[in-house]
């Protein structure tokens, strides 16, 4: 087993361990959230995750449980998201935001790293440009009805 996959598997039973508690969920209750969810973890299978004995864990597994705690993916792939460093490949650093965009194809990775062995996030994809794109069109659109708003209530 790689030891990045056991550090990446050890971050997220930390996060789910933070999250449950702050939530002020037993793993019995989370392991019945996610029953209902469609997928069940059960108990000890939790235990397991956040007490660092399991070797891995499987991709169905990170989303039932981000999705019953109610939180993005992600969040439980990183220990000090948005803002926080974290290895997102073996050897490979980025900013947590960084790995969010390139985890949703808004942003590539740089393949020609130049120290350190470091490959952070590099340049948004045409799929960043095009979301940064609508993100701006809609708030035109917002602005323009406000404007209509008010010209409709001058008619009176």
């Amino acid at each position: 087993m790689n030891d990045w996959q056991k550090q990446m598997t050890a971050t997220i039973g930390k996060n789910v361990k933070h999250l449950r508690e702050k939530k002020d969920l037993t793993a019995r209750a989370l392991s019945e959230k996610t029953e209902g969810l469609g997928f069940k973890i059960n108990r000890s299978g939790i235990s397991q995750l956040e007490l660092q004995t399991r070797q891995s864990i499987s991709v169905a597994e990170w989303l039932i449980l981000a999705r019953a705690l109610e939180v993005a993916p992600v969040v439980l792939l990183m220990p000090d998201y948005p803002d926080g460093e974290t290895q997102y490949l073996p050897g490979h650093h980025a900013m947590g935001y960084e790995v969010a965009d390139w985890i949703t194809g808004q942003r590539t990775t740089n393949t020609n790293p130049t120290s350190g062995n470091t490959a952070p996030v590099a340049a948004p994809t045409p799929l960043g440009y095009l979301l940064e794109k609508r993100k701006h069109l809609e708030q035109a659109q917002q602005a323009i009805n406000q404007e209509i708003k008010k010209l409709d209530s001058l008619k009176g």
